[in-house]
């Protein structure tokens, strides 16, 4: 059971880079944070729950580091191009969940689901 998780989102990209490199960019701004270590990065698609049943594409960033208390802190970064355009792949949503190691099952489940459900107003 998760006791302290946090997703949080942004529609901060401008769509010019693909959600690989944008996964890619956040990898290499890490670089020197505290206990660093990069399990994977990710790109794959994801079918939306919500009725259009849009297939996303998504890049996923895992990796732990150590928080200014040095507790381990485990996140999950995941780029999505929210828009079915045949082949495009445009990067406009950060969506982060972070939490324990211990928790990241949990974390996983609560950030496939916000993928799934996400949507942009506007």
């Amino acid at each position: 059971m998760l006791s302290r998780a946090r997703v949080t989102a942004a529609s901060n990209l401008s769509g010019r880079q693909s959600t690989s490199q944008a996964a890619l960019a956040k990898q290499r701004a890490l670089r020197g944070t505290p206990g660093l270590k990069v399990i994977s990065r990710v790109s794959t698609t994801v079918r939306s729950d919500l009725p259009n049943h849009t297939v996303m594409a998504v890049s996923t960033l895992t990796y732990p580091y150590r928080d200014g208390a040095g507790a381990t802190r485990y996140v999950t970064t995941r780029y999505v191009a929210p828009y079915e355009r045949g082949t495009a792949n445009h990067a406009y949503l950060e969506m982060t969940a972070a939490g324990r190691p211990k928790d990241k099952a949990g974390l996983h489940s609560l950030l496939t689901r916000a993928t799934r459900t996400v949507a942009l107003a506007g």
